[in-house]
């Protein structure tokens, strides 16, 4: 037993006797976090099924902290029966919780860290007791397990492809409240856009062979939030030139519609004016014709 994770000189081999890798010599230390990768079949699963004490361990020293100190995420968490708040506080009991000094309040700030909209407290209370595998969403069930792991604490916690159901942004969250908490995690995960929350990278390569490459991971964090924002800024300007061609457009149009009106405006007024002058000259012509009755009438008088 002992502080960190270390393994020496360690050979992992299958229950059906197959080598898949030799001569291990790696340690984790507190603090480091640790993302396992490589093809399939070569061994990722394997060596936590070996810290769990689920494969006997053939040769070599495997030095770690005590079981209480290691918790074990997979990608399909254990779900129990029972309350909702037992999902999250297994295997502690309700009573168990109570002597921590734990409060369901504190439950509720944990869930907030993962499903900051609330969607499962909405919906359902600590008391509620239902059939949790067929209730919860895949993501829901992730969210649970994290929780889980944030409530229980541990030094070491062993994540095997167990964010996979969550958004980008809930899965960073997830990142750095572990490393906030001082959880150390060891990952295993085929995705690459991952190793930005880890420090260093253990890749089983196949036929037995193993590889390390450090990370500077807050480099890597905050590359990547760069790169978001890059994009984020060009998406922005793209829809702001795409609002002005339109707002252009739309006071084109607006002004062809004006100088229509105004046009419209200079015909009618025109008609107008010639429908005036059509009623002086009527007027004019029959002033004309009366005043040439007047001189008949006053010639026969």
């Amino acid at each position: 037993m002992g502080e960190n994770i270390s393994f020496e000189h360690v050979d992992i081999v299958s229950p059906e006797g197959k080598l898949l890798v030799k001569d291990l010599n790696f340690e984790v230390k507190r603090g480091t976090n640790v993302m396992v990768t490589g093809p399939n079949g070569v061994g990722k699963s394997s060596l936590f099924r070996i810290i769990g004490e689920l494969w006997p361990l053939h040769s070599g020293v495997l030095t770690k902290p005590a079981k209480e100190e290691i918790l074990f995420v997979p990608q399909k968490p254990y779900l129990v029966l029972g309350t909702l708040r037992d999902q999250v506080i297994y295997p502690h009991s309700h009573a168990d919780m109570k002597k921590l000094g734990v409060t369901d309040e504190d439950l509720d700030a944990l869930l907030a860290i993962v499903d900051p909209a609330r969607n499962i407290t909405t919906e359902w209370t600590w008391d509620t007791v239902k059939d949790w595998f067929h209730a919860f969403s895949g993501g829901q069930k992730q969210r649970i397990a994290m929780c889980r792991l944030f409530y229980h604490r541990p030094a070491f916690a062993i994540l095997d492809e167990c964010t996979s159901a969550v958004s980008d942004e809930v899965e960073g969250i997830i990142y750095e409240t572990c490393r906030r908490m001082g959880i150390t995690i060891f990952t295993v995960s085929h995705r690459p856009t991952l190793a930005k929350y880890h420090d260093i990278i253990l890749r089983f390569e196949g036929n037995t062979r193993w590889s390390t490459k450090m990370i500077d991971s807050r480099a890597e964090i905050e590359r990547d939030r760069r790169e978001k924002a890059l994009v984020r800024d060009a998406s922005n300007a793209k829809l702001s030139t795409a609002t002005s061609s339109s707002t252009s457009s739309s006071s084109s149009t607006q002004s062809n519609d004006v100088n229509a009106n105004s046009g419209n405006a200079q015909v009618e007024e025109a008609q107008d004016d010639e429908e005036e002058d059509e009623s002086q000259d009527s007027q004019q012509q029959q002033q004309q014709h009366h005043g040439k009755k007047k001189k008949k009438h006053g010639k026969r008088g």
